[in-house]
């Protein structure tokens, strides 16, 4: 069922993200008092007192802009409130009425929606006065003073909220367009064949993010994937700031695909809202089932990338890799990277490699099949006589199982004093691999040591139990 959009509009730095937050229970959104820190909008489901909605987060309206970004994020917000059940125009109480507020107002009266008006950051008394009086030249009614740090007007905004929501017939949302198939390649073939062993049954929806270093195309396949323009795409690195997180379906399989700020090398941040922006991408890393990186193959493999491929395998996460602006390779260069490209990623859980385009849509389809596969391999759940039948000539382990899934954790007895050498764990890796499959799901380990005195004392006391 389609929710009912609420929008959040309002000049720049006026307390927008901070409401948005307080609703959507953490937060979602980067607040800053750098006037257009919001670029993207941003959406989170929210219960309005028993009455549902989308409630997104929108970029600060200003028509006289000559950043061109914000120019961009005012075309997306004007074609929102074309569908929004309801706005909440959000303005400061401690500037009172401003220019921009009366270019809005005039601005928002010509699609005729329902609109409750925000007095933010009303404090106080005084600001609440303020927000009395100075507002009432906008021609929206009564202002209602509210302020997340006081905890003032909370209960009567979500009541009005509920209140006008009830009270219209609500429109229905933009339809979402499809994307076009494409013959699946040999890899995918035998990764379908891999998940097709997978016990794990269909999920609710799919969590994959998209990262990588900025200006590698990670929004603008975003886009392709969704089949709109859903993220703001510039050449401008570091566009994208907060998480964007888009609920779609493909093929009776549902996503939640997540488009996030370009990472740089540690030391490299140019200011607070790219660190802040960096460390909710590492947070969508953790939330994620699936990780796609984006590299920019033009530019070709960074150090970066691979940086980022330990990050994701360290927080157990499913990853692949996606070499963006494939087309913008000659022939010799694809036969280098085809070749080039597969042993220098090896060691990241033999992690697939899609070549696309976003600019072209070559292969993008690839990077939703290919993500649905390494999910189900993280579901693989592996016989422990089949994995001790495997391991029969290896004298050096004594048992070997798998305990759990997402990700596949296995547990080995060892014959020795101390832990294999990491060579050890390597070689094992390998050959389950080989096995069973597992593409794109790192392993975790837990080892049991025994040395010849003590798998001599359990000799003899299973000796003695017999007799």
């Amino acid at each position: 069922m389609n929710l009912p959009i609420v929008l959040i509009i309002g000049r720049p730095n006026v307390g927008k993200s901070t409401l948005f937050n307080y609703w959507a229970g953490h937060r979602l959104a980067i607040e800053s008092d750098i006037a257009g820190t919001t670029r993207d909008y941003i959406e989170c489901e929210i219960d309005f007192n028993g009455q549902r909605a989308s409630l997104v987060d929108t970029a600060g309206l200003d028509q006289s802009t000559s950043d061109k970004l914000l120019s961009i994020a005012f075309d997306k917000t004007s074609e929102l409130i074309k569908h929004s059940a309801l706005i909440l125009f959000v303005v400061a109480a401690d500037d009172g009425c401003h220019s921009l507020d009366l270019q809005i107002a005039k601005f928002l009266r010509k699609y005729k929606k329902p609109i409750i008006l925000i007095a933010s950051k009303a404090d106080n008394l005084a600001r609440k006065s303020i927000a009395k009086a100075d507002f009432w030249k906008l021609g929206l009614g009564e202002p209602l003073p509210f302020s997340v740090r006081q905890k003032i007007g909370l209960e009567e905004l979500g009541h009005l909220t509920a209140e006008k929501l009830s009270a219209q017939e609500l429109l229905p949302v933009v339809s979402k367009g499809s994307l076009r198939k494409k013959d699946k390649s040999d890899l995918m073939r035998k990764l379908e064949e891999n998940a097709a062993n997978s016990g794990q049954a269909e999920p609710e929806s799919i969590r994959l993010a998209l990262i990588g270093r900025p200006n590698v195309g990670k929004s603008s396949l975003t886009n392709k994937l969704i089949g709109e323009e859903r993220t703001i795409v510039s050449d401008i690195p570091g566009t994208t700031r907060d998480l964007v997180e888009m609920n779609f379906s493909r093929d009776k399989q549902k996503f939640v695909l997540i488009d996030t700020a370009g990472m740089r090398r540690p030391g490299k941040h140019k200011n607070s809202l790219e660190f802040f922006s960096v460390d909710r991408t590492k947070k969508a890393i953790d939330h994620a089932d699936v990780v796609g990186i984006v590299l920019d193959i033009h530019a070709g493999l960074a150090k970066l990338d691979l940086a980022l491929a330990s990050e994701v395998i360290h927080a157990g996460k499913s990853l692949f890799f996606i070499a963006n602006k494939w087309d913008l390779l000659d022939e010799d260069e694809k036969i280098y990277m085809r070749k080039s490209l597969p042993p220098a990623l090896l060691s990241f859980a033999q992690a697939p490699i899609v070549t696309v385009s976003a600019l072209t849509g070559y292969k993008v389809d690839q990077i939703l099949n290919t993500a649905t596969i390494i999910y189900a391999n993280r579901g693989l759940f592996i016989k422990t006589s089949l994995m001790n039948q495997l391991f029969a000539d290896e004298h050096d382990i004594l048992y070997i199982a798998q305990k759990s899934i997402n990700p596949p954790l296995f547990s080995v007895s060892v014959r020795g004093s101390k832990i294999p050498h990491f060579s050890f764990h390597r070689r094992l890796e390998n050959r389950i691999r080989k096995e069973f499959g597992f593409n794109g799901t790192p392993f975790k380990w837990v080892w049991h040591v025994k040395d010849n005195w003590t798998l001599a004392k359990e000799k003899l006391k299973i000796r003695d139990q017999k007799s």
